[in-house]
């Protein structure tokens, strides 16, 4: 009998969409998406949906690491009120 394991996949990251260094996305403030998104920019992919973003706001910019998709079942309420949430723009 063998004790081979399977690989772990992640399944939620499967669904999350697929962006790069540079993409435009959406980013949610406190994770509150009934509000409307600021644009921010990809600066680092971490995989699994985890981003470093730079938000534009009205007369500045912020840095923001570790961000999630707003669709992944990893995304609880603490990491939404740090970081907000980002989707891709339709």
């Amino acid at each position: 009998m063998s004790t081979a394991t399977k690989p772990r996949i992640n399944k939620a990251s499967k669904a999350l969409p697929k962006v790069e260094v540079g993409d435009i996305i959406l980013w949610w403030h406190g994770g509150l998406t009934s509000n409307a998104p600021l644009p921010a920019i990809v600066v680092h992919d971490g995989g699994q949906g985890n981003l470093d973003i730079h938000v534009f706001r009205r007369h500045d910019t912020i840095r923001l690491g570790g961000v999630k998709h707003r669709d992944d079942p990893r995304l609880n309420q603490t990491q939404k009120g740090r970081s907000g949430c980002w989707d891709v723009r339709k």
